[in-house]
């Protein structure tokens, strides 16, 4: 389906020229706007939840209300969104190669993260968490568009 999300608006280019880059008020822009784009995502790959109707946006943002302790929520997924102007290195490296690697061979790039640090009590009562899968906008748009109308959570 290529990329659903919208070139980003006047409205933050136009804040890109009239924001300090370090101000706080621009950060909080970039971070809701950011927000916004992932609820297009998902939105353009799924239905808004019944259940929060009354309390999500038009972009299936929820992150408004204090103590859901999420930033969205579709049918299907819920979701927690992270904007940073950096990331550790341990994280940089592996995802550059895998993507690079990818390219060279036409393929999509997939990293694995299996982070074998022992949890301390969460509301999972997770020992450790389950491994991670970090994926490419375009490779999950791909992926999605394959499963779209498929739901089999109903097996498990």
């Amino acid at each position: 389906m290529g990329n659903p999300l919208p070139k980003p608006s006047r409205k933050l280019r136009v804040a890109k020229k009239n924001h300090k880059l370090y101000s706080k008020s621009y950060k909080n822009f970039l971070w809701k706007e950011s927000e916004r784009q992932m609820g297009d995502f998902a939105l353009a790959y799924d239905d808004q939840h019944p259940g929060f109707s009354s309390v999500a946006s038009s972009r299936g943002r929820v992150g408004h209300i204090t103590g859901l302790g999420f930033d969205g929520i579709t049918k299907r997924f819920v979701w927690e969104n992270k904007k940073r102007e950096e990331a550790p290195m341990w994280l940089i490296k592996p995802l550059v190669q895998v993507l690079e690697k990818a390219r060279e061979n036409n393929l999509d790039g997939i990293l694995s993260l299996d982070i074998q640090q022992e949890l301390s009590e969460n509301k999972l009562s997770l020992k450790r968490l389950p491994r991670l899968f970090i994926l490419t906008e375009d490779t999950l748009a791909r992926l999605l568009d394959l499963t779209r109308g498929i739901d089999d959570r109903e097996e498990f």
